[in-house]
């Protein structure tokens, strides 16, 4: 197998994108440049399977429409400072990408294994700004500690599936267990984030992946690992630091029911989004259609 330079930069940017500065952007960035290029060099393209053109052209077709859409309000409200055009980076970027992973027809074993030790390294990134640099919040490398948190989550949940489901006799029976592991170190990195959001996902990722490993056993044993997997997650949380689960956790509870009593903000977490999703509500009324811009 001879060296691509491009699946080890997708690999190395994948493995280290929550505890290098900056590569979660700059890899990206040359996947794309490189995804342009290989686009208009015909000797490089794989075949690609009509179902794999037509899936991929659904993509671009929903990218393309939320990009629009974005552009078309920001213009509409004459708002137009760079930061309200951010979030259509990753949906420009992604299509010439993507190119470079289907005309590369690189093995998605590549890949998980990537994203495993991505989340491994994330706990490690974690466990150092909790327990060496005592930190208030495992941080990483993306300057937010909701950022970290939230993407140790997604590539958990990566990891989880992948372990449920990926075929023995394709080198599963090696690959499942690390992916297994990998998961449990994203949950213990987005725990360590103390990020509330995340935490709302983790069961139900837990009740996903015990689904579809246990879909030939019955019900009953289904529910029981279900079970035994929240409760996995329950104690590596009450292991954890109290003042960045368990006090936190707390303290959503509180500020949820302060909002609900009084209406009143007592915390920048639970109690302030109910009263955005409120806000929301209340602008939707006025404006249905183009809203009333970022003012």
């Amino acid at each position: 197998m001879r060296f691509d330079p491009l699946l080890f930069l997708f690999l190395a940017g994948t493995s280290l994108f929550l505890v290098v500065d900056h590569i979660y952007l700059a890899v990206p960035v040359v996947l794309a440049i490189s995804g342009l290029v290989l686009r208009w060099m015909p000797a490089e393209r794989a075949a690609l399977p009509d179902a794999v053109q037509q899936s991929w052209r659904r993509l671009l077709v929903g990218f393309a429409g939320f990009v629009i859409s974005v552009v078309f309000l920001n213009l509409f409200h004459s708002d137009l400072a760079l930061r309200n055009f951010e979030r259509v980076i990753p949906f420009v970027l992604l299509p010439a990408l993507g190119w470079v992973i289907l005309a590369r027809d690189w093995d998605v074993r590549h890949w998980l294994v990537a994203v495993g030790v991505g989340c491994c390294l994330a706990f490690a990134a974690a466990i150092r700004d909790t327990y060496v640099l005592m930190s208030i919040r495992a941080i990483g490398a993306t300057s937010n500690y909701i950022s970290f948190g939230h993407i140790s989550v997604v590539m958990g949940t990566i990891c989880a599936i992948a372990a449920a489901t990926f075929p023995r006799q394709d080198g599963g029976a090696f690959l499942r267990p690390f992916l297994a592991i990998a998961a449990l170190c994203a949950v213990c990195a987005s725990l360590l984030s103390g990020s509330k959001g995340g935490w709302a996902s983790l069961g139900m990722v837990a009740i996903l992946a015990c689904g579809l490993a246990t879909a030939h056993m019955p019900f009953w044993k289904r529910v029981l690992t279900g079970f035994a997997c929240l409760g996995i997650i329950g104690v590596i949380a009450m292991l954890a630091p109290a003042h960045i689960v368990s006090g936190r956790i707390l303290s959503g509870l509180h500020g949820a029911i302060g909002w609900f009593d009084s209406g009143a903000v007592a915390e920048f977490s639970v109690s302030v989004r109910f009263e955005l999703w409120k806000l929301g509500l209340l602008l939707a009324q006025e404006a249905p259609l183009v809203g009333l811009g970022t003012h």
